[in-house]
């Protein structure tokens, strides 16, 4: 990304602009005889939240960067800057819980790594597959004792808008943002009660 930012503005952004994540990068990187921080050295010490903010669809700078140069960074992607915006959002959410020791529990290893995987070959094809070489997911998978039990999903939000999209088309539509294993039944939550099996 900072590739392709580079090119866009003549003081190589975002390296001149005032933003607090990029001074603060800046000044914990700075070297002691000349004052200052090499680029690498200030991308070493942004966040993950750092990139994806410049990703942020609702921002309309964004968007402008998105169309100008960001979409370079992710040459196989759909192009759509929402699409890759909440692709990195669940990609940082999942590297989060891992990284913090936090159970991974309520996300499928299965579908994260296939989101991962479609990620990376947005941006570079063959980096897919050096990890799918070297990945141990799929493995751990097969070896787990215990198959997932939560094949269930109660609709509680919106029940009634997602029960006559369901009777119309035999589809149901989650927020993005939601994620949740493959199911074999959903059901709906209305007038205190869970409702019978969609079949």
């Amino acid at each position: 990304m900072m590739e392709q930012l580079s090119q866009v503005h003549p003081l190589k952004y975002p390296w001149q602009q005032d933003l607090p994540a990029i001074t603060a990068a800046a000044q914990k990187r700075k070297d002691e005889t000349t004052k200052t921080a090499t680029p690498d050295a200030i991308i070493s010490k942004l966040t993950l939240g750092f990139w994806l903010s410049l990703l942020d669809p609702n921002k309309t700078e964004n968007q402008s960067l998105w169309g100008e140069s960001l979409h370079r960074a992710f040459p196989n992607s759909p192009g759509i800057i929402k699409v890759v915006y909440n692709a990195v959002h669940d990609m940082r959410a999942i590297r989060n819980r891992c990284a913090h020791q936090d159970s991974p529990l309520e996300h499928d290893p299965g579908i994260e790594l296939k989101k991962i995987l479609s990620l990376t070959e947005w941006i570079d094809p063959d980096a897919r597959l050096w990890i799918e070489g070297i990945e141990r997911v799929s493995e751990v998978m097969r070896q787990r004792p215990i198959p997932p039990r939560n094949d269930v999903v109660i609709i509680g939000d919106n029940a009634e808008d997602a029960v006559k999209m369901y009777e119309k088309v035999s589809a149901y539509t989650c927020p993005a943002e939601r994620p949740f294993a493959p199911i074999e039944y959903m059901t709906y939550y209305r007038d205190k009660r869970i409702e019978p099996f969609f079949p």
